[in-house]
């Protein structure tokens, strides 16, 4: 229920960004985020955030390529150079690099996410021993 929920507001909050949707969110919402502060939290780290919109601008993308390919092999412009043209080889060629693009910043992301991960755990381990070193150095009298 728990990420049900989380995922239906966050949809909500990016389709406002994205599409210019209302994002208003119920009094319902608001209390299910209120008694779930750990979930309230999420929807401010960054990376939960990118990743949802690098996937929209995958969806988005595969959409496009969709399109254009229905277009093309259907010949519904075919009496249409330039509108054909336009719909089915640019804009393929568009979603395809749109394409990429996501599938590179949802990977990077990925690698990003990793690597801070090990760095902030390193520092919890040399913190420790840069404690463990004072106390050690410390000489009862």
């Amino acid at each position: 229920m728990k990420k049900k929920s989380i995922e239906q507001i966050t949809e909500k909050l990016i389709d406002e960004d994205i599409f210019n949707m209302d994002g208003t969110l119920t009094q319902e919402e608001l209390d299910f985020l209120k008694t779930n502060p750990a979930l309230l939290a999420k929807l401010t780290d960054t990376n939960f955030i990118k990743k949802k919109y690098i996937l929209v601008l995958f969806f988005i993308s595969v959409f496009m390529a969709t399109a254009a390919k229905t277009i093309e092999y259907t010949a519904v412009l075919a009496n249409h150079d330039i509108l054909h043209n336009l719909l089915t080889e640019v804009q393929f060629s568009i979603s395809m690099e749109m394409l990429g693009a996501s599938i590179i910043a949802y990977f990077l992301e990925i690698l990003l996410e990793s690597r801070m991960r090990k760095n902030r755990l390193l520092l919890q381990q040399l913190t420790r021993e840069k404690t463990n070193n004072k106390e050690e150095k410390i000489e009862p009298q």
